[in-house]
């Protein structure tokens, strides 16, 4: 019986340079019945089919893919009960030969890095096993030390491990080139799922380099829950041109949305980030309650005690600032404060709508404060009809000193200090 040959003959082979197709393995291990593969394979194999040692083998499949090293395997034919320790040397991995193997997702996320070189060791079951090994991709180099169990459940990889990479391309990994470049990191991760719509996990790491809009960010700490949608955590940064703590709970999630974070900025160059095309840098301490994401419907409140700006070598400081938000079907309200400032606008407004239209408005109360006839007459003889909706608003505007904020931005305006 097969089950006696599997377990009791001993089998000792010199295999060289020799061709197999799957199918004739699925005889011994039913799992590769499902492929359509042909391996070129050489090695020295001893024991009994159900535990055996391969040594100094070497197998190739697809176009590009080969595994040299050494192995020992028991359990077999069942599989995903099979125990594997497997050293693999100077191997190298096409991602578009192992389209039978995963999930077409899964090869597509692979692909992203190329024909990748790597060396390392892989100790468990097909399941659930760990991986310490070093890739040389073309798109940047990483050392995972990671054990990865795919869970029956969800159907997703879980992992857990330690991480290194290095001048790895984070714009290709992210779809984002023009946002994201190279990153450096070192951390521990704890998570499932390697794709942007299913991927969440842990992460306590430190980022030594970032490429962001083509700035090369350093000293990086990052230790919380990330998806897609959702950031928890302390993200903190200690760099020459931005110096900030930030920690609270980001959520994109549709109708979870929400912001609740406390920031402090010692130092942005805004500038030297790429931001400001003239010099400009803000420091402050800012705290953010909101829900709700569109602009229709935000509510919450914005507070900052105190803000230091600077822009084209002018400098001013908001003190107290707080912005609040209310939305209903039927009302919205809006509040701007702070010691130089108080103002509020309520009515059947959208928020769009308005910001929409405050530059028109103000443009047009300038016009009424030179009082230049001539002006307004062109104006109004040229304007075209609103295509718009009709809103109601009450607002109540009070001005203590504005002069030093907005002369940053205008410098040829003045208003008188405490205008109503």
């Amino acid at each position: 019986q097969m089950k006696e040959f599997n377990e009791q003959v001993t089998i000792i082979a010199d295999v060289k340079k020799s061709r197999i197709y799957s199918r004739d393995l699925g005889y011994f291990a039913t799992l590769f019945n499902r492929y359509y593969q042909y391996y070129n394979l050489s090695g020295f194999f001893s024991g009994s089919v159900n535990r055996f040692k391969l040594d100094d083998f070497n197998i190739a499949l697809g176009s590009f893919s080969r595994f040299r090293g050494s192995a020992s395997i028991s359990g077999l034919p069942d599989v995903n009960n099979t125990f594997i320790d497997m050293k693999i040397e100077n191997s190298i991995l096409n991602p578009e030969d192992l389209g039978q193997y995963f999930g077409e997702e899964i090869v597509q996320g692979l692909a992203k890095f190329g024909r990748s070189s790597f060396s390392g060791r892989f100790t468990g079951f097909p399941v659930d096993f760990v991986a310490d090994a070093e890739f040389y991709t073309q798109i940047g180099f990483f050392d995972s030390d990671i054990n990865l169990k795919l869970d029956e459940e969800d159907n997703l990889p879980h992992y857990s491990g330690s991480i290194i990479a290095q001048g790895l391309d984070l714009g290709i990994i992210m779809d984002n080139e023009e946002r994201f470049q190279d990153i450096d990191l070192n951390g521990k991760i704890e998570g499932k799922g390697f794709s942007k719509s299913d991927a969440d996990f842990l992460l306590d790491a430190t980022i030594e380099n970032l490429g962001f809009l083509g700035y090369n960010y350093k000293n990086i700490l990052i230790d919380g829950r990330l998806s897609s949608e959702i950031f928890n955590g302390l993200l903190a940064m200690n760099d020459p041109n931005l110096d900030f703590e930030m920690n609270g709970e980001i959520d994109l999630r549709e109708g979870n949305e929400k912001i609740n974070i406390v920031a402090a900025i010692d130092t942005a160059i805004l500038n030297n980030i790429n931001i400001s095309e003239k010099p400009a840098s803000i420091s402050t301490q800012i705290k953010v309650d909101l829900q709700g994401l569109d602009i229709n419907s935000i509510t919450g409140i914005v507070t900052a005690p105190e803000t230091d700006l600077m822009y084209d070598n002018q400098f001013a400081s908001i003190q107290n600032l707080k912005l609040i938000s209310e939305n209903s079907d039927t009302l919205s309200f809006l509040e701007l404060s702070s010691n130089d400032i108080d103002g509020h606008i309520s009515g059947n407004f959208k928020l769009n709508n308005l910001f929409e239209d405050i530059p028109q408005i103000v443009r047009e109360y300038f016009m009424i404060l030179r009082n230049d006839s001539s002006e307004i007459k062109s104006y109004y003889s040229s304007k075209e009809p609103a295509d718009s909706m009709n809103y109601m608003i009450d607002f109540n505007l009070s001005l203590f000193n504005i002069n030093p904020v907005m002369q940053l931005f205008l410098p040829d305006f003045y208003i008188a200090e405490n205008s109503y």
